[in-house]
């Protein structure tokens, strides 16, 4: 490809990018995901599949509930289901879009001899670029914990990306390095409608 022709195409590409596209952040939208957290010091991983409803309710105030089930691998039955409500907060600055997201929820860990259940709540800051209508990227600090006065909390750092299969559908992946050492991976997709 000749300079003038790809930077003619760069050039289509940020100007589309701009106008949200590539985004899921203001689009209403159900998202199932898989993914595996390795757990750092440890031969067990943990397993977890989740379900998200999103709802834009205003310009950049988006509104959703999720649910999601793990389970730990190796030789004990440990089982946790999860139920969190969240709303998000963003700005479109061009291809950018800083966002801030709080939730509160509802965790349940069963092993068969000390069973728990307690409710957490977390808070993301990040932002989101949009290479394109097909492509975005976000990285974002997360800080999760529980309403115990234990020392139950995390930090964690992630980067995403999505990319539009179709108008109505996206694909993307997740990394996160979690305080401690851990790492989660995950894929997931998003049906918009």
């Amino acid at each position: 490809m000749c300079g003038g022709a790809a930077l003619s195409a760069h050039a289509q590409c940020t100007a589309s990018a701009a106008t949200g596209e590539s985004s899921l952040l203001g689009k209403r939208y159900l998202s199932a995901g898989f993914g595996y957290e390795d757990i750092n010091n440890s031969s067990a991983g943990f397993y977890g599949a989740t379900l998200q409803f999103n709802l834009p309710v205003a310009a950049s105030f988006d509104v959703g509930v999720g649910v999601g089930h793990g389970w730990l691998e190796g030789d004990r039955d440990v089982h946790s289901e999860q139920v969190a409500v969240y709303a998000t907060y963003y700005r479109e600055c061009g291809a950018f879009r800083p966002f801030v997201s709080g939730s509160i929820g509802h965790v349940e860990i069963t092993d068969g001899v000390n069973d728990d259940n307690f409710r957490v709540f977390g808070v993301d800051l990040g932002v989101e670029y949009q290479f394109c209508p097909r492509v975005s990227v976000a990285g974002y600090v997360s800080y999760e914990d529980t309403f115990r006065s234990s020392d139950d909390h995390s930090w964690s750092g992630t980067v995403q990306l999505n990319y539009w299969v179709r108008s109505d559908i996206a694909v993307g992946g997740i990394f996160s390095l979690i305080e401690g050492g851990d790492r989660l991976y995950g894929i997931g997709a998003a049906w918009v409608f």
